[in-house]
C-alpha cells in the first residue's frame, strides 16, 4: 500500500526540424546581367559582352615612343581581329607582326581604367569593343636605370 509508484521515463522530445532555408528569389528579381568590377570599371560578363558584340573588328593600339626604333614612334596602329574572344596572347602576336618583331613577353597592354591586361584573358573579358584604343608599354627587365 505504501509503495511509491515506479519512476516514469520522461516523454521523448519531438525531433526539431532545421530552420527552413531562405526562399529562392524569382528569376525576375535577379539582375539581367552579371557585372564584375576591375579597378573602377564595371564590366559585363564575357559571354554577355560577346552576345552583344559578335564578330571582330578593328582595335587601336597606341605605341610607345622609343628613340631609334622606326616602329615604336608613338603612333596609333589599327589591328583587325577576327573575334573579340581572341586571347590577349594572340592579340600580342598581331602587335608583334605590326611593329617589326617585338616579342610578346616584352609587351604590356593596358586599357583606361583597367590597368594592365593579362595574356590568358580575352579582349571580350575586358569588354574591349571594336574601335577601342589600348596602350602598349614595354616591359623593362632588371638592370640599372638608364
Amino acid at each position: 500500500l505504501g509503495a511509491p509508484p515506479p519512476p516514469v521515463a520522461p516523454a521523448p522530445m519531438a525531433p526539431v526540424a532545421p530552420p527552413a532555408p531562405p526562399p529562392i528569389a524569382d528569376a525576375e528579381e535577379e539582375p539581367a546581367t552579371k557585372k564584375r568590377k576591375i579597378g573602377e570599371v564595371e564590366l559585363d560578363a564575357e559571354e554577355d559582352f560577346l552576345a552583344a558584340n559578335p564578330g571582330g573588328g578593328v582595335v587601336n593600339v597606341k605605341l610607345p615612343s622609343v628613340d631609334g626604333d622606326e616602329h615604336l614612334n608613338g603612333n596609333v596602329i589599327a589591328l583587325t581581329v577576327d573575334a573579340l574572344s581572341m586571347p590577349l596572347s594572340e592579340f600580342k602576336k598581331l602587335i608583334k607582326e605590326a611593329v617589326g618583331g617585338l616579342a610578346a613577353n616584352k609587351q604590356k597592354i593596358s586599357a583606361s581604367g583597367l590597368g594592365f591586361l593579362t595574356d590568358k584573358n580575352s579582349l571580350a573579358y575586358y569588354n574591349v569593343k571594336a574601335g577601342s584604343t589600348l596602350t602598349l608599354a614595354l616591359k623593362e627587365r632588371g638592370g640599372r636605370k638608364k
